[in-house]
């Protein structure tokens, strides 16, 4: 969404996407997503992203979602702007976050994001208020 905003180049294979803009209002998530679906807390059924699908050379092995490794659901979404290293920290440390889980331990509550209490609705850095959030 806002690549502009990033410290890190962001590759895709050999393609930069951090030179790609968003096409319309940045603080407008309804331009693409439903209420509801994109403020703190997040769901339940919102899922991990893919960081790293394993160590092996077998592509058979790839397939076997478990043991990849994800980012959790608020630290994937957050990280694609807020790169620097100071914020990666600050998810990791005050918000339970980790790039480097699996989707079964989140899904077992062995990895759990405490965001939305800071950055949730009336947080004192409410995600909405800080972002303008329409």
């Amino acid at each position: 969404h806002g690549s502009e905003h990033r410290v890190k180049d962001y590759y895709v294979g050999t393609e930069n996407f951090g030179v790609v803009g968003f096409p319309g209002i940045l603080n407008n998530c309804k331009t693409c997503h439903k209420d509801g679906t994109y403020e703190l807390p997040l769901g339940d059924n919102v899922l991990g992203s893919t960081m790293n699908t394993g160590p092996s050379s077998d592509p058979l092995d790839w397939a076997v979602q478990e043991n990849h490794k994800v980012a959790t659901p608020i630290a994937a979404v957050c990280s694609s702007c807020h790169d620097e290293p100071l914020a990666i920290a600050h998810m990791k440390q005050n918000g339970g976050a980790s790039f480097d889980t699996t989707q079964t331990d989140i899904n077992n509550w062995l990895v759990v994001e405490t965001c939305q209490f800071c950055h949730g609705p009336g947080g004192i850095k409410d995600v909405n208020e800080v972002h303008g959030i329409e």
